[in-house]
This record gives C-alpha cells, sequence and structure tokens, in this order.
C-alpha cells in the first residue's frame, strides 16, 4: 500500500513493471526507486535475492543495483 501511494501521490509516477524488477516505483522523472522498511531485524539494502539463509552478499550485485537506481525511500 505505501508504495502505491508513493509512486502516485507523492512523486506522481508509476509502480515497478513487475516484483521481479530490481526497483519499486519510478517517479514523473522516470529516475527508480527503491522502497525499504526498517524492522526488528534491521534494513537491508542489498537486493532481496541476497538476503536470507543461505543467501550471501555479492558486492557487484550491490553496486550495479546502486547504479540502476536514484535511491532509497525509507519507511519508519
Amino acid at each position: 500500500m505505501l508504495e502505491r501511494r508513493l509512486a502516485y501521490e507523492v512523486l506522481y509516477g508509476k509502480l515497478a513493471p513487475s516484483e521481479g524488477a530490481g526497483y519499486d516505483l519510478t517517479d514523473s522523472k522516470g529516475d527508480k526507486w527503491e522502497v525499504r522498511s526498517i524492522t526488528k531485524g534491521g534494513i537491508y539494502f542489498c537486493p532481496s535475492y541476497m538476503v536470507g539463509s543461505g543467501r550471501s552478499f555479492e558486492e557487484n550485485g550491490f553496486l550495479n543495483k546502486l547504479k540502476e537506481i536514484k535511491g532509497y525511500i525509507i519507511q519508519i
């Protein structure tokens, strides 16, 4: 729900075309943004495929993600 409100009401943009996209939404200029939430476990900035049991952080994958997006929007 938050992503939809941010996309349409705040950034005047749209949601990513699919859940598998490397970003969550775009703004009115076409810049891509990733939305993250702070939880009891903390917050992750790396791609979701690097988070979880048996998964590991890959620096190149993370740096590629940073090149693709304008930034992060953090929900508290």
